[in-house]
């Protein structure tokens, strides 16, 4: 997790995450998620990089989180 703060003065964030695992083989079945996975957790150090690069641009505090979950 990382926490960005805007550069005024907020009461509002926005919260941006991913995740990074996937089920692998279940009773046989080859669930196979490297590939959607990957991405957005690249996409989500993507926007953390430009965040830092823009935080005096930024409105809302962020929240980052990469998780090491399924959407349940």
């Amino acid at each position: 997790m990382g926490y960005l703060p805007a550069d005024k003065k907020s009461d509002e964030f926005l919260v941006l995450s991913a995740h990074y695992d996937h089920l692998g083989i279940v009773d046989g079945q080859i669930y196979n998620g490297a590939d959607d996975n990957a991405s957005g957790v690249a996409l989500l150090l993507g926007l953390a990089a430009w965040c830092k690069e823009h935080q005096k641009e930024l409105h809302y505090d962020i929240v980052f989180a990469a998780l090491s979950a399924e959407e349940d």
